[in-house]
Protein backbone atom coordinates (compact mmCIF):
# COMPACT_ATOMS: atom_id res chain seq x y z
CA UNK A 1 0.00 0.00 0.00
CA UNK A 2 1.27 3.57 -0.83
CA UNK A 3 0.52 7.17 0.27
CA UNK A 4 -0.06 8.42 -2.46
CA UNK A 5 2.97 8.97 -2.44
CA UNK A 6 5.29 6.15 -3.50
CA UNK A 7 6.67 5.26 0.20
CA UNK A 8 5.07 1.96 0.97
CA UNK A 9 5.12 0.73 4.81
CA UNK A 10 4.36 4.74 6.43
CA UNK A 11 0.41 4.44 5.58
CA UNK A 12 -0.12 0.27 6.43
CA UNK A 13 -2.21 -0.01 8.88
CA UNK A 14 -1.60 -3.78 8.77
CA UNK A 15 1.60 -3.72 9.21
CA UNK A 16 3.07 -5.98 11.98
CA UNK A 17 5.45 -4.34 14.52
CA UNK A 18 9.21 -5.33 15.06
CA UNK A 19 10.10 -7.47 18.13
CA UNK A 20 13.19 -5.71 19.93
CA UNK A 21 15.20 -7.63 22.09
CA UNK A 22 16.74 -5.26 24.82
CA UNK A 23 19.23 -5.92 26.74
CA UNK A 24 20.95 -4.37 30.19
CA UNK A 25 24.38 -3.23 30.00
CA UNK A 26 26.06 -3.35 33.10
CA UNK A 27 29.75 -2.51 33.64
CA UNK A 28 31.97 -4.63 36.12
CA UNK A 29 34.74 -2.60 35.85
CA UNK A 30 35.69 -0.01 32.89
CA UNK A 31 35.78 -1.12 29.47
CA UNK A 32 38.68 -0.17 26.89
CA UNK A 33 37.54 2.09 24.33
CA UNK A 34 35.87 0.85 21.63
CA UNK A 35 34.96 -2.26 23.29
CA UNK A 36 31.45 -3.87 22.59
CA UNK A 37 29.68 -3.95 25.40
CA UNK A 38 26.01 -5.25 24.09
CA UNK A 39 24.07 -5.17 21.13
CA UNK A 40 20.46 -4.97 20.33
CA UNK A 41 18.53 -7.27 18.35
CA UNK A 42 15.49 -7.05 16.74
CA UNK A 43 13.32 -8.94 14.41
CA UNK A 44 10.47 -7.67 11.54
CA UNK A 45 7.86 -10.07 10.63
CA UNK A 46 7.76 -8.81 7.10
CA UNK A 47 11.61 -9.59 7.02
CA UNK A 48 12.30 -6.11 6.72
CA UNK A 49 15.84 -4.75 7.72
CA UNK A 50 16.70 -2.32 10.02
CA UNK A 51 19.47 0.29 11.08
CA UNK A 52 19.97 1.45 14.73
CA UNK A 53 20.86 5.16 15.55
CA UNK A 54 21.52 6.75 18.82
CA UNK A 55 19.15 9.33 19.98
CA UNK A 56 19.44 11.88 22.92
CA UNK A 57 22.46 12.80 24.61
CA UNK A 58 22.96 10.83 27.77
CA UNK A 59 25.52 8.76 26.41
CA UNK A 60 26.92 11.51 23.64
CA UNK A 61 30.70 10.96 23.63
CA UNK A 62 30.41 7.62 25.65
CA UNK A 63 28.37 5.03 23.85
CA UNK A 64 27.62 4.82 20.66
CA UNK A 65 25.28 2.24 18.74
CA UNK A 66 26.55 0.91 15.43
CA UNK A 67 23.85 0.55 11.90
CA UNK A 68 23.93 -3.03 13.51
CA UNK A 69 23.06 -2.45 17.01
CA UNK A 70 26.05 -2.89 18.41
CA UNK A 71 26.94 -0.83 21.38
CA UNK A 72 30.51 0.16 21.83
CA UNK A 73 32.36 1.92 24.09
CA UNK A 74 33.57 5.77 22.72
CA UNK A 75 35.07 7.05 25.46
Amino acid sequence: MFCQNGQGDVCDTDNPLPEITTIEIKFVQLPQNGSTVGKIDATDPEGEVFTFTQTGSNFTGVLSIAVDGSINVSS
